[in-house]
């Protein structure tokens, strides 16, 4: 054995704490992307109900910006 050899360092591949960061970090990524779909969901369920209770209103008892 040479003397380089002695000193050289052997990368580590320690596939399992690789792989295990790994699924983590893509299951926060999918729960992250989850909870925006679900709060785009609810975002939309709430405007729609909004514009349904103002379209229940009378047009002459609505309040529109432009005539403020």
């Amino acid at each position: 054995m040479s003397d380089q050899d002695k000193y050289t360092v052997v990368p580590s591949r320690n596939t399992e704490v690789i792989r295990k960061n790994y699924n983590d970090d893509a299951l926060k990524m999918r729960a992250k992307a989850a909870k925006a779909r679900i709060k785009a969901k609810q975002k939309a369920e709430k405007d729609a109900r909004q514009r349904a209770a103002i379209e229940k209103i009378p047009p002459e008892h609505r309040i529109l910006e432009d005539s403020l």
